[in-house]
């Protein structure tokens, strides 16, 4: 049984008005556990940059259908991350303006499992918590292995970033035009698992398609933007 979830969520730039800076992205820190537990700590990373903010890709597999959500996470023991969305076996965490210091993120999840954590972090960032605006869900049979969103910005320079999700440690991912991936994570803890994260800057407000395809069929496919 193959799953696919794709996340979308919109950081829009310039602090402290809608300025027209460029929202940048990178990764500071992939963790992957390599046995099941419920509790995970990621290796040692620093956010820098103007206006920065954290962003988490979640990703866990289980036996059971949904999959353990994760209860709690912080960076650097005591800056609390906030969940902006979970379905099932995924979730997108973000913090604002988190310490140019040297530190982990700890996460609690409420019970054992395999986990892929993403660290993303983006600079020229509003700090307000990001906007999701949909989520979408395919249940067997799917006549598609690719999740897809059709989303309109209302601002400039609006990072759309995208967590996917594979329940087969083999699937390898695609994404649509213009977007950039910047990780692809095979868990093979397990029961294994996939994930890819990928993102597109959107210059000007208006309509903007994002995709994600793996190449394996998929027998239940749901995706928020």
């Amino acid at each position: 049984m193959i799953r696919i979830w794709m996340w979308v969520f919109l950081v829009v730039g310039g602090i402290p008005a809608w300025a027209t800076a460029q929202v940048n992205i990178s990764v500071l820190e992939t963790y992957v556990s390599t046995s099941q537990s419920a509790t995970h700590e990621t290796g040692s990373f620093t956010p820098s940059g103007t206006n920065r903010a954290l962003i988490v890709c979640l990703t866990n597999d289980s036996t059971t259908a949904s999959g353990p959500a994760a209860t709690s996470m912080a960076f650097n023991t005591s800056e609390t991350m906030t969940q902006l969305i979970r379905e099932s076996r995924s979730s997108l965490w973000w913090l604002a303006n988190p310490s140019n210091t040297s530190a982990t993120i700890s996460y609690t999840v409420e019970a054992t499992t395999a986990s892929t954590a993403t660290v993303m972090l983006v600079t020229n960032a509003n700090q307000t918590t990001p906007t999701l605006t949909d989520s979408e869900d395919c249940v067997s049979p799917c006549s598609s292995n690719t999740v897809n969103a059709s989303i309109t910005t209302v601002v400039a320079n609006t990072l759309l970033v995208t967590c996917a999700y594979s329940n087969a440690d083999s699937a390898t991912f695609t994404h649509g035009a213009g977007q950039t991936e910047l990780t692809e994570t095979s868990n093979t803890t397990a029961p294994d698992y996939a994930d890819s994260t990928s993102y597109i800057t959107k210059v000007s407000p208006g309509v903007q398609a994002v995709s994600s395809t793996a190449d394996r069929k998929s027998t239940r496919l749901n995706s928020s933007h």
